[in-house]
């Protein structure tokens, strides 16, 4: 009787000890599908084409460039999180 008795402790803790991991994998997959759909967005956008293109006139501090854009006026803007600072010199072209 004792034997069924810690066999049957040993297997409820293992059925809530699984049910926590079921939970954790649940929760980690509505992250996953969460980051998909977010990187899915970015890559239409991206896809789509630009409205302007612009020509880096001066690069300053604090993630900041003057652009001249393709119909001439120039702006101070702030560089885009998804343009790689790298690509951000003078005289380089940016959608």
């Amino acid at each position: 009787m004792r034997q069924l008795e810690s066999r049957n402790s040993f297997l409820e803790e293992q059925c809530s000890q699984i049910e926590s991991e079921k939970r954790y994998l649940e929760n980690q997959k509505i992250k996953y599908e969460r980051e998909i759909r977010k990187l899915q967005s970015e890559l239409d956008r991206m896809k789509t084409s630009p409205l302007i293109i612009g020509t880096v006139i001066d690069v300053i501090k604090n993630d900041r460039i003057i652009v001249r854009s393709s119909n001439g006026p120039q702006f101070l803007v702030n560089v885009s999180q998804y343009i790689d600072e790298k690509n951000c010199c003078r005289g380089q072209r940016l959608p």
